[in-house]
């Protein structure tokens, strides 16, 4: 490994991190989901407000969080 990719390896770890404690430190909730909707990550705040552990959101599909309608609105976009 060079110093160069090292030092950008490092960044990317250093702003994954930051991204991370300011997602933890957030009083709304944070649902990050993949091109396919599928649940990649929740922050605490989601956990507590919607009564999923993260081990158990990481299993669900983004319109398992929702009503009818809401599912409506996400599956036409």
């Amino acid at each position: 490994m060079t110093i160069k990719k090292g030092l950008i390896d490092r960044k990317i770890l250093n702003d994954a991190v930051q991204s991370e404690n300011i997602a933890e430190a957030m009083n709304e909730c944070l649902w990050v989901g993949d091109k396919k909707h599928n649940t990649i990550y929740v922050n605490q705040t989601f956990e507590k407000t919607s009564e999923y552990t993260l081990a158990e959101a990481l299993k669900m599909y983004c319109t398992d969080f929702f009503d009818d309608e809401g599912k409506k609105i996400i599956e036409d976009h």
